[in-house]
């Protein structure tokens, strides 16, 4: 939500602001454009920080919680059922395994199904990018001094684009393989 909301909108003000200075010239106009930079630079980079210090974070509490949980179901079963507790504990544990296993079986098949979804756009615009940066390259040696400039600074856009459509690609993975680890 904080990268469809705040920061393509920033995008489109980098871009305004690249267009205006490149047609203007204006020292401030170029100031702005590398200040927003700035901040899309630093919104991005604290969304990951934030998000990983959550995985990180919920990952140790529920690791934590899942092997105590697992443990006192154990022993409550074995002392409440008398004789054959300590079998129906065992057998919950393997019941447990298996059922890891299958979510694990599942869990790689629904990660490859992300992956597949997700490498079309970014593929499709790191192809942008990619092309964005080689007629900056051919418009430096052949075009003009703003021509390659606002070529340059387009591909930074589209740049941007990449890396936020690769963080978000990431940030899905990791979150089904925490959801995963938590399931089970």
């Amino acid at each position: 939500a904080v990268i469809g909301k705040i920061l393509v909108p920033l995008i489109y003000l980098y871009i305004l602001l690249a267009v205006a200075s490149s047609a203007v010239g204006e020292d401030i106009l170029k100031k702005l454009r590398d200040t927003i930079k700035s901040c899309i630079i630093w919104t991005l980079k604290m969304i990951l920080y934030i998000f990983t210090g959550y995985i990180g974070i919920t990952g140790v509490v529920s690791g934590t919680v899942d092997a105590s949980a697992i443990k006192a179901a154990k022993i409550a079963i074995s002392s409440f059922v008398p004789m054959v507790g300590s079998i129906i504990s065992e057998a919950s544990e393997s019941i447990l395994v298996s059922a890891g296993f299958m979510k694990n079986a599942a869990g790689i098949y629904g990660l490859l199904s992300v992956a597949a979804v997700a490498i079309g756009p970014f593929l499709q615009i790191g192809l942008q990018y990619g092309l964005l940066k080689a007629t900056g390259a051919i418009c430096a040696v052949i075009g003009g001094k703003n021509n390659a400039g606002l070529i340059r600074d387009f591909s930074v856009a589209m740049g941007f684009l990449l890396a936020m459509t690769g963080a978000v690609c990431v940030m899905l993975l990791i979150s089904i393989v925490c959801f995963m680890k938590g399931v089970a």
